[in-house]
């Protein structure tokens, strides 16, 4: 999946706001949910670990690990879905989905105070019908992802 946008923020401060978790977790989560990290390593190979939850719900949780981290220019990192334990799971939404999703954001500026993030979002550590779901699944995740630049995009404002 690759999604590009222009927001109205130097470069330096969309780096910030998709590289540090306590930003991450103000804009990341689909609309109308919730996410507060429970541990935080914003740092290369470390783990963080989050808890996400829809309208009060049943929580969900994650791990993100960062692969590169090159300041206002990208940002890699992978995620999974994982239990109250740390230990990956899939998801109970979905019967196939990829074990790890990679995250690539290239950030670059169009001018003193705009920039274009573009983003990269693909399946690792999938089989052939984890990766059906994935591309069946295509709408729902652009959806997801214009809410979520929505209200980064709020924020910067």
């Amino acid at each position: 999946m690759l999604i590009a946008r222009t927001f109205n923020a130097p470069v330096d401060r969309l780096y910030e706001m998709c590289s540090q978790p306590k930003q991450l977790s103000q804009w990341l989560p689909p609309t109308g949910a919730s996410m507060k990290f429970i541990r935080t390593a914003a740092s290369l190979n470390e783990t963080s670990f989050y808890e996400m939850s829809f309208n009060g719900g049943e929580p969900m949780y994650g791990l993100v690990r960062y692969l590169e981290l090159s300041p206002s220019h990208r940002i890699v990192y992978t995620q999974q879905f994982c239990d109250a334990n740390e230990q990956v799971i899939r998801p109970v939404f979905f019967s196939n989905w990829p074990l790890e999703m990679n995250t690539r954001i290239d950030l670059a500026p169009e001018d003193a105070h705009t920039s274009r993030l573009t983003l990269r979002w693909t399946p690792e550590q999938s089989t052939p019908e984890d990766i059906l779901q994935f591309v069946n699944e295509r709408a729902g995740m652009s959806m997801g992802w214009t809410g979520s630049f929505d209200k980064l995009e709020a924020l910067l404002g």
